[in-house]
């Protein structure tokens, strides 16, 4: 990285190549502000054609990168995340205990019937699917989720069983996780906590890599640190998103200036491949779409998102109504075409000798 500058009091770097192939790339957006927290700076996206990858220039500089993030709340998640009671919460550990083997949820015979009856229905089971980051139950152990904020997924996660670490850059996340979750978390990168090598059964990124400065180096890390047969999930924004190719420059996850990539199916594939590890599964989902839609509509009429849900409460409407008709057909096609909000992606560290 070169050119360091003050960006309206933000310390900054040109970005001028990209980092799988090198070439300089293409301009795709210009002069765009945060839409989301009013953070400083003007910022321009840039595209490389070659590997289909959106990137950030200039970029934060890691020095000041508390100054574009906003604080979080300060409320925090109860020990007892998982709840046993509530139609809602007994069709989904019905779920979880007999299609992901969490067995240790306490289900009667008639709920593991259920269960496997309500298994069948692929959205609803996508969706407890995602809520666990398509971790099963017969394979834990030691999980890492990089990013881990205030540390709900964590939360979640150990009382299904694992036993779970995490990281994050943000001090104010970090002290809620550990005051108010009692988890053992470390502020920093990945690279900072210098794990010991073959650490964990499983590594975790939902919506993190994206926010990255070396997104590969990240990812060789994390191969080092898994434990062989080990499996990172990654989910991220998807560069060809179907509400991507609507609202261009308004589109929400651009959220500018703290997503420093934008990939593709293609692109992460790459990222991923040159960490060493191996894919399992990659493709494109919509879990959110009608609020993606909404709030990319919202920065596309105000410029920005706040005060908009206030203000423009029956164009929303009209807008659920838009998000709703598109969510259904939206979730058929990315079964064939990659045009989901999100990318998921499932790898493993490769066993020797298999």
């Amino acid at each position: 990285m070169q050119n360091l500058n003050v960006n309206e009091g933000v310390c900054v770097v040109e970005v001028s190549s990209c980092i799988l192939c090198g070439n300089s790339g293409v301009v795709r957006y210009t002069n765009l502000r945060d839409r989301l927290f009013n953070s400083p700076g003007f910022y321009t996206v840039i595209e490389c054609p070659a590997c289909s990858l959106l990137w950030l220039s200039p970029r934060p500089f890691m020095e000041d990168i508390q100054k574009i993030y906003p604080k979080p709340s300060n409320g925090h998640l109860s020990p007892n995340i998982i709840e046993y009671h509530g139609m809602r919460s007994i069709l989904k550990n019905a779920i979880l205990a007999t299609k992901f083997h969490y067995t240790k949820l306490p289900s009667t015979h008639w709920q593991k019937i259920v269960g496997k009856m309500i298994s069948i229905l692929r959205p609803l089971r996508k969706k407890v699917e995602l809520s666990i980051m398509y971790l099963n139950g017969r394979g834990m152990g030691r999980l890492l989720d990089v990013g881990c904020s205030t540390g709900e997924f964590l939360v979640k996660m150990r009382n299904l069983g694992w036993e779970v670490f995490g990281v994050d850059i943000d001090k104010n996340a970090i002290k809620i996780a550990r005051d108010h979750n009692r988890l053992g978390v470390f502020e920093g990168t990945l690279e900072q906590a210098r794990f010991s090598d073959n650490t964990f059964d499983a590594v975790t990124m939902s919506h993190v890599i994206e926010h990255i400065a070396d997104p590969v180096q990240t990812l060789k890390e994390t191969y080092r640190v898994l434990k062989p047969g080990g499996q990172l999930v990654i989910t991220t924004p998807n560069m060809y998103s179907l509400c991507h190719k609507i609202f261009g420059s308004s589109y929400y996850h651009l959220d500018i200036p703290r997503h420093f990539y934008i990939f593709s199916p293609h692109s992460i594939r790459s990222c991923v491949e040159r960490a060493g590890l191996k894919i399992l599964k990659l493709n494109t989902f919509s879990k959110d779409l009608i609020s993606t839609y909404q709030a990319s509509k919202g920065i596309q009429k105000n410029g920005r998102l706040d005060g908009y849900y206030v203000k423009k409460r029956n164009g929303i409407i009209f807008q659920s109504i838009t998000g709703c008709l598109l969510q259904g057909p939206v979730n058929v096609a990315s079964r064939f075409k990659d045009i989901g909000e999100e990318i998921v992606v499932i790898a493993k560290k490769p066993i020797l000798g298999k």
